[in-house]
């Protein structure tokens, strides 16, 4: 007779196969004998099933009920693998923070892209092992590696599918950001005066500046110059300057009258923010400069 497991020639009263130790029943007697003629998987699979054979005395559902252990066992691996990746990954980003709370949305994406990456290239690298070492041992490995490439395909596509949808959710939520830029933009500039030379008298030792509001109101005026500058600064208006109003400034030398200098006009602007205008005076003209917002 023939072994139903491997095809090897037995004799007709052995209980156990020589050649892979499988148990030999009578049944399995005759079906060993009816298939001798046609080849087995179990023999166009001899090379790996030798390798794999237990010893004499060691029967087939032995070797099938250490298979689910040593597949929980690397499961429980993986997962302690990944854990620790994934609280190395932690550590490094809240060691780092300062630096990456600078980054924009593109870096935090592109850093938990790269972090993930190797993990799960692990896992599918395991996934795979583990489904070749199973396949190997069924006689449809063809049928199970043509749907895993299916699958594998599938999955692209998904991952394929996933990633135009963040990029297109990114793409959304950076719009919107620009938009509320802009908009916060445009109500700063809406809260700003905006001042304008409407002229200059130059008398002997003064210097008469008047400047026109045309923007929002100002509010808490009052000049810096020069400390080393012999000369004293009077404001028309030091509480409140309307939209359209005219505030004049009075430069007094208490020595020889200049003809350049700078003041700068400190103010609070709508959103009750802090403000800077640079005034310049030459010979020529005066020119204001305002903080940009």
């Amino acid at each position: 007779m023939f072994c139903h497991n491997c095809g090897a020639s037995q004799t007709d009263n052995a209980s156990f196969c020589a050649q892979c130790g499988a148990r030999q029943t009578p049944e399995d007697a005759e079906v060993g004998a009816s298939d001798a003629g046609a080849p087995s998987i179990g023999s166009s699979l001899s090379g790996s099933a030798a390798n794999d054979a237990a010893p004499a005395g060691v029967t087939r559902a032995t070797r099938t009920d250490e298979r689910p252990r040593r597949s929980r066992v690397g499961i429980a691996v993986l997962w302690l693998i990944t854990i620790a990746w994934v609280s190395l990954v932690s550590l490094h980003a809240y060691a780092n923070w300062p630096r990456f709370s600078q980054l924009g949305a593109n870096g935090l994406w592109d850093f938990l892209i790269r972090a993930l990456a190797p993990i799960v290239l692990f896992w599918l690298v395991m996934g795979y092992l583990q489904l070749a070492s199973k396949l190997r041992q069924s006689a449809a490995l063809n049928a199970q590696a043509a749907r895993l490439v299916g699958d594998t395909e599938k999955a692209a596509a998904l991952v394929s599918g996933l990633v135009k949808q963040a990029q297109a959710a990114l793409h959304r939520v950076e719009t919107e950001v620009e938009k509320l830029r802009d908009q916060e933009k445009g109500r700063l500039r809406a809260v700003q005066p905006r001042w304008e030379v409407n002229g200059r008298i130059a008398h002997e030792k003064v210097h008469e500046i008047n400047l026109r509001n045309a923007g929002a109101a100002a509010t808490g005026l009052s000049v810096v110059c020069d400390k080393s500058l012999p000369i004293a600064v009077i404001l028309s208006e030091t509480n409140f300057v309307d939209r359209g109003a005219t505030l004049t400034i009075k430069a007094m030398f208490l020595e020889e009258r200049r003809d350049a200098f700078e003041l700068k006009l400190h103010y609070t602007d709508g959103a009750n923010e802090p403000r800077v205008a640079h005034i310049v005076v030459s010979n020529i003209e005066v020119a204001i400069k305002q903080d940009e917002v």
